[in-house]
């Protein structure tokens, strides 16, 4: 009966509010980058950073920095996140950098293709 009592007592402060944590299940971002002609761009540089205006998911999850992917050959990334709201920059040699704001949610999947343009900088650079 004891045993029981203290069984008891152990399961009711794991519910209360002081004793029960939330479990958050994270989401993911996935997506390609091409150029304006549909042609993939490989190993571009993707940088997902938390929205300034979401300081208490910020501090949970103590983001010192961005978050650095890199697309494969074929042009796909991928990033398990935190749901919430998050600036992604793609960079790729010669192009000029896209940005995108994404909202990411618990146990979701956001699809976002990047589109990248040659930077105009470098197409007067190139002769014809």
């Amino acid at each position: 009966m004891r045993t029981n009592l203290w069984l008891l007592a152990i399961l009711v402060s794991s519910m209360s509010p002081t004793g029960f944590q939330v479990r958050h299940q994270p989401g993911r971002l996935r997506g390609i980058v091409t150029d304006q002609v549909g042609e993939v761009i490989p190993l571009a540089a993707v940088l997902v950073h938390p929205d300034p205006q979401m300081t208490k998911l910020r501090e949970a999850l103590d983001f010192g920095e961005d978050i650095r992917l890199q697309a494969n050959q074929k042009g796909e990334f991928t990033a398990t996140l935190a749901a919430g709201v998050y600036d992604v920059v793609v960079l790729a040699h010669v192009f000029s950098p896209q940005c995108a704001k994404v909202r990411i949610t618990e146990r979701g999947v956001e699809k976002r293709d990047f589109v990248l343009h040659v930077d105009p900088v470098v197409t007067q650079l190139i002769p014809d």
